[in-house]
This record gives C-alpha cells, structure tokens and sequence, in this order.
C-alpha cells in the first residue's frame, strides 16, 4: 500500500513513520520541503506519487496562537486540508486526516461522542472544526477524521518536556486544575491509525489514550513518574489554581474528554491507560 504522508517532523507524524507496518510504502512530506498551504504544490505532489492513502498529520496548533493569527491558522487547519483532500479525490486515494477535542466547547459531564453537537470556544478549534467539515464533505466515504487530544511523545514540545524542564530549574509550579481531558500517547494515536486504515475506517472517530485527568493531575503524575525513574532528583512543588482566562488569549474547554467506544470496537480493544502510556514514553526518553 502506497502512502503519502504529510506532517513529519511533527509528534505525530514522526510517530507514524517509526509504527508503519510492514508492506507500507510510505512517501513522506515534510514542511520545509513542501507548505501544505500551497495548494499547487500540493496537488502535484500527489499527482507524482499517486497514493492510495493520504495521511494529514501537519497542523497549526498554537492554540494561543490562533488567536493572533487567525487567518494562518484557518488556512493550515481547514483550507489546506481541503485542498489534499481534492488532490485525493483526482487520483482516488483515501485520506485520514486529525481534529481536535477542542472542537468541543467543555459543557458536558458526560464524554463526548462522535455524534455530539460541536461548538468550539476559540479560534484553533474553529479552524479544526472548519476542516473536518472540508475534508468529509469533499471526499465523504473516502475520509476518516481521527480527534484526538493532549498529545505527547518523546520528541518535539508538548507539556510533557516542559514539566520536565520546570521540575529541572526547581522552581515551584502553578497549574490549573479546572480543565478537564484525556493525554494520548503519539505512538499509541499513530499505531491506532495504521490499524485504521487497513480496516478501511470513515468518518468521524475519536481516539485518545483510556482515562482522563486535570493538566494539574497529569502534571503531578509527570513529577511521581519523573522521581521514580531518576529524572529529577527532588519532588516538584506543584500548586493546584484555578484558570484565569485573563491570562491566556484563547478559552479552554472546561471538560473536552472523549468517547471512544465506537473506535475501540473497531479495533477491538481500547488502548491503554494514559499513565501506562506516560510512563513508557518517561522511560523512553531516559533511555535515549
């Protein structure tokens, strides 16, 4: 199976190539080989390579970020995705391609499914929203949009390193409490995809790793897991506070944790829990 991928580099991306199964001819496009909001280029580049899949793991993700620049973001996170997706749809291919559980606006106890009402609270999660809405409606059967959240992996930023590097300065440490959502391991999301398209998986699923936390939890299980392992020498001081949203520009969804019941039907079990999953990822790191 001939795969085209674009994102590498990136957490995920970078995850799917090292978790490509064996028979994969995997092509991959990185962003300063190619900007995926260069719809020519592009579209060329899937007319050369002719794959059967595409994968989109490149996003605009600063979610902060978004706000200062709406414009780029809309155009990473929704037209560019529109504009593979009609590549894909002249040669044939399939395309999977990540959301968000910000796409969500935080207001239900329950998690959410795939069939619940979206209404995202900022910027990011509107221009995610926008392209899934873009990339289903112009190839339909033929895609499959995987929301996810909390991404971590060995490499690359994510609020796993820089606990990391806050516990090494020593200093004490304030993080919210209030906010709500499940931490997904990149490879567990990239291995789960893999398995996803051979199954030939549409539409809309969600995928995060099992159980869910506050970013104070996680926090505190990254300072236990850092210790244990010999990654710091002294437990952090961590304080629990409440979100300000003075202090951000853009609103988080107080409680965005995903269902993900009608993936692990698919796949046939759930994944594993976001604790197990952190600490392989803390071990993998250590070990280098």
């Amino acid at each position: 199976m001939k795969v085209l991928l674009f994102g590498v580099g990136g957490q995920l991306g970078d995850a799917l190539v090292e978790t490509a199964p064996p028979g994969v001819d995997l092509h991959v496009s990185r962003a300063e080989q190619l900007d995926i909001t260069d719809a020519h280029g592009v579209g060329q580049l899937v007319q050369s390579c002719r794959p059967e899949v595409v994968i989109n793991a490149a996003a605009f993700t600063a979610v902060d970020g978004a706000e200062e620049e709406p414009a780029l973001a809309m155009s990473v996170n929704a037209t560019a995705p529109a504009h593979i997706a009609e590549s894909c749809k002249a040669v044939g291919a399939r395309m999977v391609h990540y959301s968000t559980d910000y796409v969500f606006d935080g207001n239900a106890e329950d998690p959410y499914t795939t069939s619940d009402r979206t209404d995202p609270l900022n910027t990011y999660g509107r221009s995610k929203l926008e392209g899934e809405r873009l990339v289903l409606e112009v190839l339909g059967e033929d895609a499959l949009v995987i929301r996810t959240a909390w991404l971590f992996a060995s490499g690359g930023a994510n609020f796993v390193h820089t606990m990391l590097a806050a516990f090494s300065s020593g200093r004490d440490l304030e993080v919210v409490n209030d906010q709500f959502g499940t931490p997904t391991w990149a490879p567990d999301l990239a291995r789960a995809s893999w398995e996803l398209i051979r199954l030939d998986a549409s539409g809309v699923l969600h995928f995060t790793n099992e159980g869910h936390a506050s970013w104070y939890e996680f926090a505190c299980r990254i300072g236990e897991l850092a210790l244990e392992l010999d990654m710091i020498s002294t437990s952090p001081v961590i304080r629990p506070v409440s979100t300000d949203p003075a202090r951000r520009p853009a609103i988080r969804p107080d409680r965005a944790v995903l269902d993900k019941s009608g993936t692990w039907k698919l796949l046939g079990q759930p994944a594993r829990h976001w604790e197990e999953a952190l600490e392989l990822m803390l071990k993998e790191s250590r070990d280098g």
